[in-house]
């Protein structure tokens, strides 16, 4: 999930990036400016009522000492008690529809990765033309050309504990997880790649 500080700062290019993938911003994005500030807003007065109800406490205090009625601050800080519940219930319920958007949003695409291509997250489900084979445990990536080059299987997909490496043009689509042009016995057939090779690394 991304982090609601970069989507917050980067805005237009999160809009763009998800064009690139094909995606509607506003059906993605949905109400999250204006969540936003209403979250931090009621962050901020929670706050400001804190330090008021701080301030009202220490005069609580002074007029104990000194002997003299401390009802009227004393009803203050209970009423500044019960707005900085509601602001802080308010900033809560706030947090989880911006939780609920930032979720929807797809990883952002590394540096490395040209406009117009997608990024691969870890754990994605990879699917031959013939049915699901496991999900994604990473990217071989070529340290020359900074290009995925394979996508790896996550130990328990359909062949135990075999290294599978799927090449990248064998990608037809990352819609609804990563989709193949092969079948299953193709994936199983592939020759197997060496990934502590200098000149490959992996990512996830």
């Amino acid at each position: 999930m991304l982090d609601l500080n970069f989507v917050r700062d980067n805005l237009p290019r999160v809009e763009e990036m998800l064009r690139q993938r094909g995606m509607d911003p506003a059906a993605v994005l949905k109400d999250f400016h204006e969540v936003d500030t209403q979250r931090r807003h009621a962050i901020t007065e929670a706050e400001t009522m804190k330090a008021r109800r701080n301030k009202a406490s220490e005069e609580i205090a002074k007029l104990k000492k000194s002997g003299q009625d401390a009802s009227a601050a004393m009803a203050e800080t209970k009423e500044l008690r019960e707005q900085i519940q509601s602001r802080e219930k308010t900033a809560g319920d706030l947090d989880e529809r911006l939780r609920d958007i930032l979720s929807g949003i797809p990883n952002f695409p590394h540096d490395s990765v040209p406009a117009g291509e997608v990024a691969i997250r870890r754990g994605e489900q990879v699917h031959a033309t013939d049915g699901e084979i496991g999900r994604v445990q990473g990217l071989v990536i070529d340290r020359g050309s900074c290009h995925v080059t394979h996508v790896l299987l996550q130990e328990g997909h359909l062949w135990g504990r075999k290294d599978v490496a799927v090449p990248i043009g064998s990608v037809a689509s990352t819609v609804g997880g990563i989709r193949l042009t092969i079948a299953k016995h193709e994936v199983q057939d592939l020759p197997p790649i060496d990934v502590d090779h200098p000149d490959r690394r992996t990512a996830s």
